[in-house]
């Protein structure tokens, strides 16, 4: 599939007139980690810190961690109020505003934590989502209208090692002090480095162009029926779609029973934290910078199918794990191999999923590609927990492994030039 990028297409308003770029006031490569580090926070937030290691802690069953999944959905519909995010105030200003409110969640899971239990921390997590969801349509969108496609690239290790820097802090440092300590204190740091980025964004980033006009409803409407119909109208999109929604199936079902599956090998919380997730994402940040590398040097074309191929045989070295049940320093050495090449798997999809990217609604393209790559990591993850407990955990990895070849298979058959 041929993919053309105009870089001289701007955004547009609700009304069609045309955008200026915004023009950050520091370098790229450091509003783009910070930015991104603060889309990755609340994700770890959501998905490590509390869904998995806070629901393990608290003895949850394997199926009820699995449907903590579900918690996926908002990042799954976001392109539904994507064209809101576009076509009302700027980018900036919807960044800064749902930091503050991610704080202030944050606050809430503490207290719910410490005063009222796991049902109530399920229930600020499922507003958390949704705030956390709206965050990351304004933060793609400033990062697609501020560089030109080939900026976009090149910062994409930049942009994916950010965002897994975040994860290491959240699924490394806040649960190893929260096995330390107690979840309400790491929900509480949570929320005070949020409400630090919302300042430090506030200060540091110069807005994107405002719209001329509030958006109507009707414009909405229409600037949504132009993303939908100039997304799918692409030649190949059926291909691309299909790869879109298999890509990361297998990794989904891995990632959601993790933290249940290290814990019957005998790690507690903080172990959990210090190996999976400060040593264990440190190294997907170096995979997703030795991807961006990767890609630079041999090309996008060249250097894909490879990385999937590698990806979907690193789910094996579980099995493997769960077959041998092995000793401390060979369960450590597997999870920090697997999630090397999970970081380089990470960085070749995101370039794919920017070069579906054109035209006005870029922003909107992007939220709406991300949307469907969530379907099937969604539906992979809340039934993980029912297969891992019918399978047995050996047979839960092969069956990973299993559902990632079909991604393997169409990024073989998309035209990648």
């Amino acid at each position: 599939m041929t993919v053309a990028f105009d870089p001289s297409v701007h955004m547009q308003t609700a009304d069609d007139a045309p955008r200026s770029e915004p023009k950050p006031a520091v370098p790229a490569a450091v509003w783009a980690g910070t930015t991104y580090f603060a889309e990755g926070l609340p994700y770890s937030l959501v998905h490590q810190l509390a869904a998995q290691q806070y629901l393990t802690a608290v003895g949850l069953a394997p199926e009820l961690v699995g449907l903590a999944s579900l918690l996926h959905v908002p990042w799954l519909l976001k392109f539904l109020w994507a064209p809101v995010v576009d076509g009302t105030s700027t980018a900036k200003r919807w960044m800064v505003a749902a930091l503050v409110l991610l704080a202030a969640c944050a606050g809430g899971m503490a207290f719910a934590a410490a005063e009222l239990g796991s049902s109530a921390v399920l229930w600020v997590l499922v507003v958390t989502a949704f705030v956390a969801a709206t965050s990351d349509i304004a933060i793609d969108g400033y990062y697609i209208r501020s560089l030109d496609p080939a900026r976009q690239t090149a910062l994409s290790g930049v942009r994916i090692g950010a965002f897994r820097l975040a994860m290491l802090f959240g699924s490394g440092a806040l649960v190893t002090l929260a096995g330390l300590t107690s979840f309400s204190i790491s929900f509480l740091a949570v929320a005070g480095v949020l409400l630090v980025l919302a300042v430090v964004h506030a200060l540091m980033l110069r807005p994107d162009a405002r719209p001329s006009t509030a958006a109507s409803v009707a414009s909405v409407r229409r600037t949504a029926r132009e993303a939908l119909r100039g997304f799918f109208a692409r030649p190949g999109i059926v291909l691309a779609v299909c790869l879109i929604m298999t890509y990361r199936a297998g990794d989904a079902l891995l990632f959601a029973m993790n933290a249940k599956f290290l814990s019957s090998l005998g790690l507690d919380t903080a172990l959990r934290g210090v190996v999976n997730g400060t040593f264990g994402t440190a190294a997907s940040i170096g995979g997703s910078l030795l991807g961006g590398i990767v890609i630079a040097k041999v090309g996008f074309k060249r250097a894909f199918f490879p990385i999937t191929v590698l990806q979907a045989l690193a789910l094996l070295m579980y099995a493997g794990l769960s077959a041998s049940q092995p000793s401390l320093p060979v369960i450590a050495v597997v999870v920090v191999l697997e999630q090397l090449i999970a970081g380089v798997g990470t960085a070749a999809f995101t370039v794919f999923l920017l070069r579906l990217c054109h035209g006005p609604q870029k922003a909107s393209h992007f939220a709406l590609a991300s949307s469907l790559m969530s379907i099937a990591v969604t539906a992979a993850g809340a039934s993980s927990g029912f297969l891992f407990v019918a399978l047995g955990s050996t047979w839960f990895f092969v069956v990973a492994f299993l559902v990632a070849l079909p991604g393997v298979a169409l990024s073989l058959a998309v035209d990648k030039s």
